[in-house]
């Protein structure tokens, strides 16, 4: 194997999900592309091949999310001074993980390939973007800015913008809307719960405004352990009310730094196209597969039961594929032998604590060498 085979690989995948081709749902497939991917991070990943001989024999190498604090696990390929870093958000202590690709590529095909299926599936669809996402002076290393210019260059009528700074720009924001609607363009806007709810709170007081048809909005929960929360029901009512969104076209979307691929609700595409059951739960690609895990044993879970998140993304090419997580939750299945994510919280801090020693572990094995 090498890069650009694997690049082509998934550009076939995603033109086969996008053809709706029962081959790209098979689990033959997937399992070959996982252990092919497997073999390649491994010869080429020193901190993942440390951390996967640390794990007991026969079981998948996943990876805590909290390793990308301490260590590199980029390909030896990708230099230190690569174009594309990615921090996270960073939790309590401070400290963001660093993800280091070659390109963004992959990044890119599956990225863009699941916004349209799951927000704009119309043909030949243009939008009026508003981003309420931190621009690049902002963070300049966040994923979900990268994901925002992305949207804009492939989706955006031209004539979009960006109101999130320091501060929400919410007189700039209005003046948008409006030419949306003298435009009759609908309007994409993607933003953070926070974004949301700053723009509910500095909106002028019972002013109303009707987006054109269409019109629907991607709305991500943010940084995590955040002590400010936001009632999202509260927030969609307020949307529906104020600018005439349907409710269906609000659309909940689930990403992580540390994974190419995203999940969304499928609550848009059921009223769109009525080809996929609308659940407040959310969905991705075939290439991604999320496995849910005993906290404490860190086997998988009867299928339904809650447990412990860890993700397969098909699309890091660059970085692990095979992430552990802190989130809880379980897999719902969908009438078209799909599965769709239920986010159930986070796992409590005494059930971590195993994730935690992997960590330790695993700077152990590197220190070692």
């Amino acid at each position: 194997m090498i890069r650009a085979d694997w690049l082509e690989l998934l550009r076939e995948w995603a033109d086969d999900w996008r053809a709706g081709r029962a081959q790209a749902w098979s689990d033959g497939r997937f399992a070959a592309a996982q252990a092919q991917l497997l073999n390649w991070q491994l010869a080429h990943s020193a901190g993942f091949a440390a951390f996967a001989r640390a794990r007991p024999a026969g079981r998948v190498p996943f990876v805590p999310v909290t390793a990308f604090k301490a260590i590199s696990l980029a390909a030896d390929y990708v230099p230190e001074n690569a174009a594309i870093e990615f921090h996270t958000s960073g939790t309590s202590d401070g400290q963001p993980g660093r993800i280091r690709l070659l390109d963004a590529t992959a990044y890119d095909v599956s990225l863009l390939a699941g916004f349209r299926h799951f927000m704009a599936p119309e043909p030949d669809l243009r939008l009026r973007c508003i981003s309420l996402v931190p621009t690049a002076a902002v963070r300049p290393h966040s994923s979900l800015g990268h994901m925002t210019q992305l949207l804009f260059r492939h989706l955006d009528d031209g004539h979009g913008g960006w109101f999130l700074g320091p501060t929400l720009d919410v007189d700039g924001l209005r003046a948008a809307l409006l030419r949306a609607i003298a435009d009759g363009v609908p309007v994409l806007v993607l933003a953070t719960s926070l974004a949301i709810q700053a723009w509910l709170d500095g909106w002028p007081p019972g002013e109303l405004l009707v987006l054109p048809p269409g019109s629907r909005l991607m709305d991500t929960g943010g940084p995590k352990g955040r002590a400010q929360m936001t009632d999202r029901a509260q927030q969609h009512a307020w949307l529906v009310q104020t600018f005439g969104f349907a409710a269906d076209l609000l659309v909940g979307e689930f990403g992580m730094t540390e994974l190419a691929t995203p999940r969304y609700e499928t609550t848009l595409r059921a009223k769109l196209l009525g080809d996929v059951p609308a659940v407040r739960a959310y969905a991705g690609p075939p290439w991604l597969r999320t496995v849910v895990l005993n906290p404490a044993t860190q086997e998988p879970v009867a299928p339904g039961a809650i447990g412990m998140l860890a993700h397969i993304d098909l699309a890091n090419l660059d970085t692990p594929a095979f992430l552990l997580t802190a989130d809880l939750g379980r897999m719902l299945s969908l009438d078209n032998g799909q599965q769709a994510l239920e986010l159930l919280g986070r796992v409590p801090g005494s059930d971590w604590r195993g994730c935690g020693l992997d960590v330790e572990t695993l700077l152990a094995e590197m220190g070692s060498r």
